[in-house]
C-alpha cells in the first residue's frame, strides 16, 4: 500500500475544523487504502453485512465506538446514509467521521 502523505495532511487539517468529511471518487482510486491508513481510527466496509445490520441501529453504532475516529467505507451501500450520519452525530457529538463511496 502506497501512503498518501498529501491526503492525509488534508484529511487531519479539515478535522479540525468540521467533524465529518465525505471522500467521493470513482472506483479503484485509492480511497479505501486511504481511509485504511488513518490513526486512531475504526475503519468500517459497508459492503459487509455485518455493518449493514450494525448501522441499522445508528444511534448505538456511533455511540459505541472506543475509537477517536470511524471510517465508513462504500456508504453508497448503506440504506438512508445522511439520516444514519445525522442520528449518529447526534449520539455520538465528539466523534470524528469519515465515509468514502462512489458518487451517486
Amino acid at each position: 500500500m502506497f501512503y498518501r502523505t498529501f491526503w492525509v495532511h488534508r484529511i487531519e487539517e479539515s478535522w479540525t475544523r468540521k467533524p465529518l468529511i465525505w471522500l467521493a471518487g470513482a472506483r479503484q482510486t485509492g480511497k479505501s487504502s486511504l481511509l485504511q491508513s488513518l490513526s486512531d481510527c475504526a475503519y468500517y466496509d459497508c459492503d459487509q453485512g455485518e455493518v449493514l445490520k450494525w448501522m441499522e441501529d445508528p444511534r448505538g453504532f456511533f455511540k459505541g465506538q472506543t475509537a477517536p475516529r470511524v471510517a465508513l467505507d462504500n456508504i453508497e451501500n448503506l440504506p438512508d446514509a445522511a439520516d444514519a450520519l445525522k442520528e449518529g452525530f447526534a449520539a455520538a457529538p465528539g466523534l470524528q467521521v469519515i465515509v468514502a463511496g462512489r458518487p451517486a
